[in-house]
């Protein structure tokens, strides 16, 4: 048995943090009912990808775990929730779209769970409206805690929200990560996965302010009803191909740029290691399957990714892990909040102010 077979069974666990943390913090709701708050735009999809899905499953055993029983009806329900989710950014549109939830739900309290958070311009505590009754708003890591609290903190005060801060919950419920990714397999690869899309690097800073030429190109208008189209059914295998078509450069050229940010030891591992290179976006629902996602994860020797999600599982079951910070500080600060204990995990490029 390998090294990354015992640790796939729980060796590497012991460095990172439990859910007591986070149940302590909660626990006024445990044993209780709760209505959970639509994560869906305006055309009904989810917000999310293949490491939102992975979040929400280890958030589902939480739930379990925490007697908290999910209600169809907000009327029945004792508190309200929302999941896990890396959505809240002012650039986004599930704060504006959680802001109009709010205002048709019943005023009771509200649990925000671990998530990450950018609201540089935008004060946040308009998602929250004109309610009276208190919201426990959790963060996974310390910069948005810090970002949030010093710019906004007064504000959301005013608004009955308070500010916590704990583990991303892949992190804190590790324990249940092996059984949902599957079984160990044989390692035959190594897996670069860059992200291409708002929150990589080279898109994020200029994402708000997109050139008129960016902005009404007709190849880039033609290629967004493309995609749109696809989104509507990303699990249909012709339109994984056409994604992999279209995005095919820019995902080589992602990971390329993932390759060369390593530090000059781990460029020559790589370089020296007896294993095909796979470059994909894996928790990118248009480019695979959350089987795909989880098997090549399983599959891999080497993981080197600015998706939290990838690196995360990946760290969970014994893999070599080089977590390259992508558009803002989330990584930086998930990895320092939690995975800086794991000696098999490494964060390059780390965001600074």
């Amino acid at each position: 048995m390998n090294h990354s077979e015992n640790a796939f069974r729980g060796s590497n666990q012991e460095y990172l943090p439990g859910l007591h943390s986070l149940q302590a913090k909660i626990s006024n709701f445990t044993g209780k009912l709760a209505f959970e708050i639509s994560t869906e735009d305006a055309q009904g999809r989810k917000f999310g990808n293949h490491g939102d899905s992975l979040m929400y499953e280890v958030f589902n055993r939480f739930l379990l775990e925490s007697k908290i029983s999910l209600v169809k009806d907000p009327k029945d329900a004792d508190f309200l929730i929302v999941r896990p989710n890396g959505a809240l950014l002012e650039s986004y549109q599930f704060p504006r779209i959680l802001a109009e939830q709010l205002s048709n739900l019943p005023d009771v309290p509200l649990v925000i769970f671990p998530s990450s958070a950018l609201f540089r311009t935008v004060d946040p505590s308009f998602m929250f409206g004109e309610r009276k009754s208190p919201t426990l708003w959790i963060f996974r890591e310390k910069y948005s805690f810090d970002q949030i609290n010093a710019q906004w903190g007064s504000r959301l005060s005013r608004k009955h929200v308070e500010i916590l801060l704990d583990h991303d919950i892949v992190a804190s419920g590790h324990k249940f990560v092996p059984d949902i990714l599957g079984t160990p397999l044989k390692e035959n690869h190594i897996v670069v996965a860059g992200r291409i899309d708002i929150e990589a690097a080279k898109n994020f800073k200029r994402a708000a302010t997109p050139s008129k030429k960016q902005t009404n190109s007709i190849f880039l208008r033609i290629k967004r009803r493309i995609v749109s189209a696809i989104s509507q059914n990303p699990d249909h295998l012709l339109n994984r191909i056409i994604s992999n078509f279209i995005y095919g450069k820019r995902l080589r050229a992602a990971a390329n740029d993932l390759l060369d940010a390593l530090p000059p030891e781990a460029q020559n591992m790589i370089e020296n290691h007896n294993s095909p290179i796979k470059m994909v976006d894996l928790s990118s629902q248009i480019f695979v399957t959350f089987e795909q996602y989880a098997k090549t994860i399983r599959e891999a020797s080497i993981v080197v990714t600015d998706r939290l999600h990838v690196a995360l599982p990946a760290a969970i079951i014994g893999k070599q892990v080089y977590l390259v910070e992508a558009g803002y500080h989330k990584l930086t600060g998930v990895y320092q909040q939690s995975l800086k204990s794991m000696p098999n995990v490494r964060l390059v490029d780390a965001y600074s102010e």
